[in-house]
């Protein structure tokens, strides 16, 4: 299909054409999307530029978020008492003075914690993260918890909490945890070919060290719940801005002893999250004590300050590489040792590790290689999962010692790239066939339509007439693919409604937070029973009605979900064949009808 440039205008697309006959063209505001063919039915929504279902709303401020919603008679606000060290014993938590305060209904401390029935040896060991405790491994982690009447009264009240501390031994960089020893976890090694082998065919090795910062998700909408205990039998509705409602639902079942039936996660929509409000959601556990302890609705909306304080993000890393090369630039070995600063729990670590050793070729064929990955344990937020899942700390490793191996033999460092790069037909490491690949495809391409010889060239001139004004110029691969390494995570389902006016509800169990996955549904949706857009809907997530859903994360919640309401779909489709066979010229209104009349019937 060709491609069009686009303005959007109010409800239409204005062709840039049309549209300079309106104002001058300003590339700033233009939109490129792909030209709809004109035999594509009206009907089908699929392959058209959709406007974001809440694009409107988010603009003029309509959309809500957890803090929009309206406050419940009795609600109650929770307050977090957090460490002022970084590692410490706790010797005393004297709650009094909070106690004191007019508005103050109840503190928590690591006194009330019920007793873990039925945790898993996973959430036993991350809880310390996400509740109170009586030994703290980070600035930031959660000692009580204060709960008043407003905010305000409940965080000038979380100051007066009188702690005491022991202080500990702090261990919070890679090299301090190397040299203590601290890791969490055994090593895991990568080994594909003979690397001794490998270096013997070597006319060179090539040493280093590459050291990664870590990086904040920085979501626009940080960490906070909402828990509304029912008047009967023991119910939860929990509101919450997180990527994983099953997770959620799970673990304020551990903690409280309530199964899962009864405790319900609603989620409209989060302002962002790119991993970080995956398994976080460990911080709102405290709510859920508060509500369930007091009856009473319970609201916690952390500030800026505190939700950086307590939750970790991208691992930091450091890579200490050999790499044997011939004076070609052909890579013959790779030997290399990781480490990852895991924080204080394991959390995704080893997967996040996994993900940075299976990444370790980018788009090279390598075929000898050893590769050593540690986990150190830092008194530090627990690092979590993050965009790309240990993709994007292993490609500029391997894009750094690529760099370093054509240096060192002075050749071109695009000609090393190439060289080395996979050619279709190859094998890669875990026995799949690059077939499908495109890296030489794209390369060319890439090159090509960028003019980078000419480019280069110019740099290069720019370079010798210049002294102290300097320009660089870098053309890099890059692969990723989806670091999901059990199966089940894989599945989805999905609940379709047609209602007796024709219009249709949605429900799944993929998080919209701003990616679109509640558009690009509703496009499937429409596409299989031909109906359009605006006579679908789709509310938000529910565990009442879509249960056991899987967490939101790693770029295929669409891929999941969209198959499940596909597939939903389908059938209804299926069932309504022969009504609408029987009135081809009706409309979705008539042939549900019909269908409901003959079941009464």
């Amino acid at each position: 299909m060709m491609k069009i440039m686009c303005d959007v205008h109010g409800d239409e697309f204005i062709p840039v054409e049309e549209r300079q006959m309106i104002y001058p063209l300003d590339r700033s505001y233009i939109e490129v999307f792909e030209e709809v063919p004109a035999d594509h039915p009206e009907s089908d929504a699929v392959g058209r530029p959709i406007v974001h279902r809440s694009a409107r709303q988010q603009a003029t401020g309509e959309a809500l978020y957890l803090d929009d919603t309206p406050h419940y008679e009795n609600e109650l606000y929770l307050s977090l008492v957090t460490s002022k060290y970084g590692h410490a014993r706790i010797l005393k938590v004297d709650p009094s003075e909070a106690l004191r305060v007019n508005g103050v209904v109840d503190v928590l401390t690591h006194k009330n914690i019920p007793a873990f029935p039925i945790l898993s040896s996973f959430l036993l060991y991350n809880l310390r993260i996400g509740f109170i405790i009586i030994q703290v491994e980070f600035y930031g982690q959660i000692i009580a918890a204060v709960i008043a009447t407003t905010e305000n009264i409940a965080k000038r009240a979380a100051e007066l909490v009188d702690v005491t501390y022991q202080p500990l031994p702090c261990i919070t960089t890679i090299q301090e945890a190397i040299k203590a020893e601290c890791y969490i976890d055994k090593t895991k090694t990568l080994r594909i070919g003979d690397t001794e082998s490998g270096f013997k065919e070597a006319d060179e090795i090539i040493e280093g060290e590459i050291e990664i910062g870590g990086q904040e998700h920085f979501y626009m909408e940080t960490t906070r719940a909402l828990v509304v205990p029912s008047k009967e039998d023991n119910q939860l509705k929990v509101f919450a801005p997180v990527q994983s409602a099953n997770f959620l639902q799970k673990t304020i079942s551990s903690v409280l002893d309530i199964p899962y039936s009864r405790i319900g996660v609603h989620i409209k929509r989060i302002g962002g999250a790119f991993g970080g409000k995956e398994t976080k959601v460990l911080i709102l556990l405290p709510v859920a004590l508060a509500a369930q302890r007091l009856k009473r609705p319970v609201r916690c909306v952390l500030d800026r300050d505190t939700d950086m304080q307590i939750t970790g993000g991208r691992h930091p890393v450091l890579a200490q590489y050999k790499v044997g090369v011939k004076k070609s630039g052909l890579i013959t070995a790779l030997d290399m040792k990781v480490y990852l600063n895991a924080g204080c729990t394991t959390d995704y670590s080893p997967a996040v590790l996994e993900g940075v050793l299976l990444a370790f070729d980018n788009c090279y064929q390598i075929r000898n290689v050893q590769i050593n990955g540690r986990l150190c344990k830092t008194n530090l937020p627990s690092n979590t999962s993050m965009r790309g899942f240990g993709n994007p700390q292993t490609i500029c490793i391997v894009e750094t010692w690529m760099q370093h191996v054509a240096e060192r033999l002075d050749l071109n460092p695009e000609q090393v790239r190439e060289l080395n790069m996979y050619k279709s037909g190859d094998r890669h490491p875990f026995n799949g066939s690059s077939e499908t690949f495109t890296f030489e495809r794209t390369w060319n391409e890439v090159k090509s339509k960028s003019d980078f010889q000419v480019r280069r060239r110019e740099v290069e001139e720019f370079n010798r007439l210049n002294k102290y004004r300097k320009r660089s110029i870098h053309v890099g691969p890059m692969k990723y693919g989806l670091h999901v390494l059990v199966s089940f995570r894989y599945q989805a389902s999905a609940l379709v409604c047609i209602y007796l006016d024709g219009s249709v509800l949605v429900h799944h169990g993929g998080i919209e937070m701003g990616q679109g996955v509640h558009t690009k549904l509703i496009q499937i949706a429409s596409r299989v029973l031909d109906v359009p857009v605006e006579h679908i809907h789709i509310n938000g997530t529910d565990t009442n009605i879509v249960p056991n859903a899987i967490p939101s994360s790693a770029s295929f919640t669409s891929l999941s979900n969209g198959a499940a309401v596909m597939d939903a779909c389908q059938q209804l489709k299926k069932r309504i064949k022969p009504y609408k066979d029987a009135n081809p010229n009706g409309t979705m209104t008539d042939w549900v009808d019909e269908i409901f009349i003959i079941i009464r019937k």
